[in-house]
Formats: C-alpha cells, sequence, structure tokens
C-alpha cells in the first residue's frame, strides 16, 4: 500500500470516530451529560414516615406474593414509581429516568428494566408469565426499591441536590 491510501484510511477513520462522538452528544449519551442532569435534579430525602410508609407497604407486597403474585408485581411498580416521583425524579419518560438512574443506581438498574418489561408483559395479556418470573421481577424491584430508600434515608445535606446547591455558593 501506498502511503497516500493509509493516510486516506486513516483520516477515515477519524472523521468516522468524530461524528459518531458529535451524534452521541447531541443525543445528551454522554456520561458527563447525564451527570449534569442528574446534578439538577431537585432530589430531596424521604422523612422518617415516608420512609416507614413506603418500608411498610413494601413487606405489605411482598407478602401478598403467595397468594397474588401478578397483584404484587403491578402493586411493586406502582410503589416504586411513587418513591422516585416523591424523591424528584422525572417519571414521565422512561428512558430519561433510566439514564438518571445509571448515576446512581446502576447496579440495580437491569433487574429493575426487567422487572418493567414482565411487568408490561403482564398487564398488556399478550404473553404468558408464570410465577417464577414473576418472582424475578419482584426481586428486580426489590433491589431498586431498596437502595433508593438507602439512598434518600440520608440527610438533608448529603442529597445530590444540596450538594450541588453548596458548589454554586462556592
Amino acid at each position: 500500500m501506498t502511503v497516500g491510501i493509509i493516510v486516506a484510511i486513516i483520516a477515515a477513520i477519524l472523521i468516522i470516530a468524530a461524528a459518531l462522538v458529535v451524534a452521541r452528544n447531541r443525543r445528551g449519551g454522554g456520561r458527563g451529560a447525564v451527570e449534569a442532569e442528574f446534578n439538577r435534579l431537585a432530589l430531596r430525602p424521604l422523612t422518617a414516615s415516608e420512609r416507614e410508609y413506603y418500608l411498610d407497604d413494601w413487606t405489605h407486597i411482598q407478602g401478598s406474593f403467595v397468594d397474588a403474585p401478578g397483584t404484587a408485581l403491578s402493586s411493586a411498580d406502582t410503589l416504586i414509581g411513587q418513591l422516585l416521583q416523591n424523591v424528584g425524579y422525572p417519571t414521565d419518560d422512561d428512558q430519561k429516568l433510566e439514564r438518571l438512574l445509571s448515576v446512581r443506581h446502576e447496579a440495580n438498574l437491569s433487574a429493575y428494566r426487567d422487572a418493567r418489561a414482565v411487568h408490561a408483559k403482564q398487564t398488556d395479556g399478550s404473553a404468558d408469565v408464570d410465577t417464577e418470573s414473576l418472582r424475578v421481577a419482584l426481586n428486580g424491584y426489590d433491589g431498586l426499591f431498596q437502595d433508593l430508600v438507602a439512598t434518600h434515608s440520608a440527610s438533608a445535606e448529603e442529597t445530590p441536590a444540596r450538594r450541588h446547591e453548596a458548589e454554586a455558593a462556592r
């Protein structure tokens, strides 16, 4: 190969790579953009009574699984949605919510996604969802639920929104 061909190939690769970076940044897909968006959220801690309410309701949901697994899964989905909204996550756009959850709750995000998919199948009635799938889905919800409650039970000074406000004031 001649030097000119090699230079042309390298130039083409660099142009394609630059175009991919620009496209990703336009979609807001960069980790920095997601973290910046996360830091703009007005997340708040749960009060002691709210925390107790969510924990009690979660215990009730888990206990009801044996008699009504489908209802328990639907209740879990609803409760987690309420919890997310209560602490300040936007719940009107699933993709945006998942991006934002990835900042602090990435370890539980895949199981949460899977649980939501099982819940959607169950709700649509389009597919048979067996009890084992419902159990796994409830466990997927449980991981995110426990993480959210633990994360948002901190004092007000430790929340991301408060840290962001303090950094902006400096």
